[in-house]
C-alpha cells in the first residue's frame, strides 16, 4: 500500500495543475511540438497576464469602495484587462512571444505616462518599479536584445520623467533642495534600470543556450530511444521466427513414437523454447510500451469464453503445487466486448502466472466483475495470493522495469522483472491502471481497472441479416392496417 502522505499530496497537485492543464489546451500549448523553452515563455505570458488581471480587478473594488462612485480610473482598468486578457487568448492562434512582450511592454510605458504626466507626478510616480517588471519579463520570453531594447527604452522614460518633474514642479517635492533631489531618484533608477538590464540580457542569453543544449540533449536521447525500441523489435522477430520452429517441431516430434529418454529430451527442448518465447515476447511488448507505439485492437471478441482459456492453464499449475485455486467470474460480465483480446488475456496471464510461481502454499483466486459507464464496460480484475507478501518500501519498486521484491527472488524462481511492469502498462494502454495491496507473510492482491467498448447486438445482428439475406427468412407482403379490428366476442 502506497504512503497515504504522498498519496494526498499527489492528488492536491493534480488538483491544482488541472485547471492550468486546461486553459494550457485551449491555449493550444501542446498541439504543436513546440521545445520546452517556447513552453515555458508561453506560460510566462499567460501567467503574468492572469496575475495582472486579478490585480485589477481588486484594484476596481477597492476603486469602488474608496470613491463611492464609478470614474475615469474604472474604465482605465476595465480596458487593460480587456486589452491583457485579449492578449492572453490570442496565444491559442499566434505563439510570437516577442509581440506579447511588446504589448506588455507598452502597457507598462502607457500606465506609467499616465500616472506620471497629467498629475505632474514626473519621477515620483509610484509605478516607475513596473519598468523593472518589463525589463525582465523582455528578457525572459522575447530574449537578450528585447531585454536590451526596452532597457534603453526605459532609461529614456525615466529621463524624461526627470525633465518633466524639473518643469511641472511636482508637488510631493517642495523641500529645500528638490532639484538635487529629483536628480538622484533619476540616477537611482538609471542605475538599477541598468543592472537589471545587464543581468536580465545575460540571463536570457545563457538561458537560451542552456535550452538549445537541453533540447539537444532530448532529441538526441529519443533518437537513441527509437532506436533502441527498432532494434528490439527487429531482434526479437528475428529470435522468435526460428524459435517458433523449434517449438513447434518439438511438440510434432514428442507426437511421434520416442523412448523414454529420447522423450525427456524432447520434452526439455520444448519447455525451453517456450521460456525463451515468452521472455522475447515480454521483451517485444516492453519495448513497444516504453516508447508508446504499442497498438490496441479494436474488435469484438467472446470476453468470457477468452477469459476462461486464459485461466484454465493456470489453474491446472496451481493445483499441480497444491494450491486452491479459486475462479469468480461476475454474472455481470458481458458475452462479448470490444477492445483487445489478446492484451486483455495477456494481462490475466502475467497476473496469474506471477501469484502461482511465487505461492507456495495456500490459495490463488481471481475475482472478475464488470459494470457499464456510458456504453462502455468498466472491468474489474483482482487476483489475490498467500505468497511471501511484499515488503511496503518496496511497494514503489516493483512495477519497475527489471525489478524484483527480493533479489534471491529471481534466482530461486527466475524471470527478467518485466511481467508487473508490462501488466500495467497494458492496464494503462486500455485506460485503467494496476494496484497493489500487500503485507510480508500475508500474500498480495493486485487489481487491475481497464475499459472495453460495448458491443451493440441490435446493429450486429441487423449487419449479419444483410450480408446473408437468407437469415431474415422470405419477404413477407407489406400489410394492411385495417381500419378496426372487432374485439373477441364482438360482431
Amino acid at each position: 500500500m502506497s504512503d497515504p502522505g504522498v498519496r494526498n499530496r499527489k492528488i492536491s497537485a493534480s488538483m491544482f495543475a488541472a485547471p492550468f492543464r486546461r486553459f494550457e489546451n485551449f491555449l493550444r500549448l501542446h498541439d504543436a511540438p513546440h521545445t520546452q523553452s517556447e513552453l515555458m515563455r508561453a506560460r510566462a505570458c499567460y501567467l503574468i497576464g492572469l496575475m495582472f488581471i486579478v490585480t485589477q480587478l481588486i484594484n476596481l473594488v477597492n476603486m469602488s469602495w474608496a470613491y463611492r462612485t464609478l470614474t475615469a480610473d474604472h474604465l482605465i482598468s476595465v480596458k487593460a484587462i480587456l486589452v491583457v486578457g485579449a492578449t492572453i487568448v490570442s496565444l491559442r492562434w499566434s505563439k510570437r512571444m516577442w509581440l506579447v512582450a511588446s504589448i506588455y511592454s507598452v502597457m507598462v510605458v502607457g500606465g506609467i505616462i499616465a500616472s506620471a504626466w497629467p498629475t505632474g507626478l514626473g519621477i515620483n510616480t509610484s509605478l516607475l518599479p513596473m519598468l523593472i517588471l518589463a525589463i525582465v519579463l523582455n528578457g525572459f520570453v522575447a530574449g537578450w536584445r528585447a531585454a536590451l531594447g526596452f532597457g534603453a527604452i526605459a532609461l529614456a522614460l525615466t529621463w524624461a520623467l526627470y525633465w518633466h518633474s524639473n518643469h511641472a514642479h511636482s508637488p510631493t517635492i517642495f523641500v529645500d533642495r528638490a532639484d538635487i533631489r529629483l536628480f538622484q531618484r533619476a540616477m537611482q533608477t538609471t542605475l538599477a534600470i541598468v543592472c537589471v538590464t545587464g543581468a536580465s540580457a545575460l540571463f536570457a542569453c545563457y538561458m537560451d543556450r542552456a535550452f538549445a543544449k537541453l533540447e539537444a540533449a532530448l532529441r538526441r536521447a529519443r533518437d537513441s530511444d527509437r532506436a533502441k525500441t527498432e532494434f528490439l523489435s527487429t531482434i526479437s522477430h528475428e529470435l522468435l521466427t526460428p524459435l517458433n520452429a523449434v517449438v513447434g517441431l518439438s511438440d510434432a516430434l514428442r507426437r511421434t513414437p520416442l523412448g523414454h529418454e529420447q522423450r525427456s529430451f524432447v520434452e526439455t527442448i520444448g519447455h525451453s523454447g517456450e521460456m525463451l518465447q515468452r521472455t522475447i515476447s515480454n521483451v517485444l511488448t516492453y519495448a513497444l510500451l516504453d516508447a508508446s507505439r504499442l497498438k490496441l485492437d479494436h474488435s469484438p471478441f467472446e470476453l468470457i469464453e477468452a477469459l476462461r482459456e486464459a485461466i484454465a492453464p493456470h489453474a491446472l499449475a496451481a493445483r499441480a503445487k497444491g494450491l486452491v485455486f479459486d475462479e469468480r467470474l461476475s454474472t455481470q460480465l458481458p458475452g462479448r466486448a470490444i477492445g483487445d483480446s489478446k492484451r486483455v488475456v495477456r494481462l490475466v496471464c502475467e497476473l496469474l502466472d506471477n501469484a502461482v510461481q511465487f505461492t507456495d502454499t495456500g490459495r490463488v483466486e481471481i475475482r472478475i466483475a464488470a459494470s457499464q459507464d456510458e456504453g462502455r464496460h468498466v472491468v474489474a480484475l483482482s487476483v489475490t495470493d498467500t505468497g511471501p507478501g511484499i515488503d511496503r518500501d518496496q511497494l514503489s519498486l516493483i512495477f519497475e522495469r527489471f525489478t524484483q521484491a527480493d533479489g534471491s527472488i529471481r534466482r530461486e524462481h527466475g524471470g527478467i522483472g518485466l511481467g508487473l511492469n508490462i501488466s500495467r502498462g497494458l492496464t494503462r494502454a486500455m485506460g485503467g491502471d494496476l494496484t497493489v495491496e500487500s503485507r510480508p507473510g500475508q500474500g498480495s492482491r493486485f487489481v487491475a481497472h481497464f475499459w472495453l467498448d460495448a458491443v451493440d447486438e441490435e446493429a450486429e445482428a441487423k449487419t449479419v441479416v444483410d450480408l446473408v439475406p437468407e437469415l431474415a427468412g422470405p419477404k413477407a407482403a407489406p400489410a394492411v392496417r385495417p381500419a378496426h379490428l372487432p374485439l373477441a366476442g364482438t360482431s
